[in-house]
């Protein structure tokens, strides 16, 4: 009969009763804001974190050359079977939008960065600023991606440095932690530097990762230590709480961790996936 066989039917069965709009799929953009202990002080969203794979990008395609997994900056012209206007049409542009996708996407992050009012913004950005206003005295958000990426960080650097899109984000993390290459990327000035941060501690789940941010943001961030982490990290130098970060992701069963203490991303972007 229809009911749960096995643990892991249960679990579905549970999410499905307690979050049933979380289990169909639109072609849109639904974005969400659990009860929590506490959200009735509608505090500010300080952190902005982007999946990558299928939420940045369309699809993901790299080059088969070791070292674009390996040497932050890798050009086109150090070798391997893409060019830069390939690598930037098939992973970021879409047949389904006019004009350049890469251009609105900058246009986006630097306004949700920002709260600037750039005019027609994508529904994204305009449904997570109605998460909560920007706050008197409002200096920006510090946007990050967190990914499942095989490739690596460095790999996932190096496609956004290539469109022209790593400037918007303070830090990149990879999940699961791995000891052959580093599981993070953050932004130094100028500069991108890979570092390991603490992905090993804490359970492998993008909620738990969030949590664990918000609970010590400079393991994450480690140019908050260092002169102008102010500026490097806008919105976290009074202290991160969990509902200060949103999710934005193509995948429902990262806002909700399957480890034992079901840790929830209180706040989520939902986006669709571009095979549905």
């Amino acid at each position: 009969g229809i009911g749960a066989h096995d643990d892991a039917d249960y679990d579905a069965l549970k999410r499905f009763v307690e979050d049933p709009w979380m289990c169909k799929d639109t072609l849109g953009v639904r974005c969400q804001e659990r009860d929590f202990e506490g959200c009735e002080a509608r505090r500010p969203v300080s952190m902005v974190v982007f999946d990558f794979d299928e939420t940045l990008t369309m699809a993901t395609f790299m080059p088969e050359d070791p070292a674009f997994a390996t040497r932050i900056g890798w050009n086109p012209s150090d070798g391997g079977d893409w060019s830069r206007s390939d690598l930037i049409k098939y992973n970021f542009e879409s047949p389904f939008t006019d004009g350049c996708r890469v251009s609105k996407l900058r246009s986006l992050l630097r306004s949700l960065a920002t709260a600037e009012d750039g005019g027609r913004l994508a529904r994204l950005c305009s449904r997570l600023r109605r998460l909560h206003q920007a706050p008197t005295g409002f200096e920006g958000r510090t946007l990050a991606i967190l990914t499942k990426n095989q490739q690596g960080v460095i790999a996932v650097l190096n496609l956004l440095l290539l469109a022209g899109l790593a400037d918007h984000f303070s830090a990149i993390w990879t999940i699961p932690a791995r000891s052959s290459i580093p599981n993070g990327a953050y932004r130094d000035g100028r500069q991108w530097r890979s570092f390991d941060p603490p992905v090993d501690q804490v359970f492998d789940h993008k909620a738990d990762v969030l949590h664990s941010v918000a609970a010590n943001p400079s393991a994450w961030f480690p140019q908050l230590s260092g002169e102008g982490g102010e500026s490097a990290c806008p919105g976290l130098s009074g202290g991160l709480r969990p509902e200060n970060i949103v999710l934005v992701d193509d995948e429902r069963a990262n806002f909700r961790s399957n480890s034992e203490a079901e840790t929830k991303v209180l706040r989520y972007c939902k986006v669709a996936r571009y095979d549905e």
